[in-house]
């Protein structure tokens, strides 16, 4: 499986669940870092009302920071059927 990062908030209803899931993938040596966002409420960084909040906005940097090392990896695959889901 790809590497995935998890954005969770403080007072999401899905915290828990979403930290089991991470915990799950790095069981079986997924890279899967949480980024744990405090006094954020769930959706804190898409809903459109909050998107300009300065927490949203370093969650929109902190993903594009993840994403940027991970492209610097040049992570490869030799066939899209050899990543789950694709094929």
């Amino acid at each position: 499986m790809p590497p995935t990062l998890t954005i969770v908030a403080e007072h999401d209803w899905m915290r828990d669940r979403a930290i089991a899931y991470s915990q799950e993938l790095r069981q079986v040596n997924v890279d899967a870092p949480v980024y744990d966002y405090k006094d954020a409420v769930h959706e804190f960084a898409t809903f459109e009302m909050f998107l300009k909040t300065p927490k949203a906005q370093a969650c929109a940097e902190d993903i594009a920071i993840w994403t940027t090392n991970f492209e610097l990896m040049e992570i490869r695959f030799s066939t899209p059927q050899e990543v789950q889901g694709f094929g």
